[in-house]
């Protein structure tokens, strides 16, 4: 077991099977918001890596409806993208 932030969903290529989402809201430096839909996909993202599970499988004791709404939902495409240079 492992108890981490959102911090986790950045990145780190564990042998995870199940993500258990505790909080649905983060502290992002100003104000509590909710968790957004990306950030959903990518935290519960963790859970079956490495190929050792068959499926990764992510739960939520609350709000579970919007949990799974978030990670199912098809992510938008991005229309446009623009590089700022100092």
């Amino acid at each position: 077991m492992v108890v981490a932030t959102d911090a986790i969903g950045m990145g780190l290529n564990l042998p995870i099977r199940r993500v258990v989402f505790l909080e649905t809201e983060k502290f992002d430096g100003v104000s509590r918001r909710g968790l957004t839909a990306t950030e959903y996909k990518q935290i519960a993202g963790r859970a079956g890596r490495y190929g050792q599970f068959e499926k990764g499988l992510y739960v939520s004791p609350f709000q579970m409806h919007r949990a799974v709404s978030a990670v199912e939902d098809p992510i938008a495409p991005i229309e446009s993208a623009h590089l700022l240079f100092p």
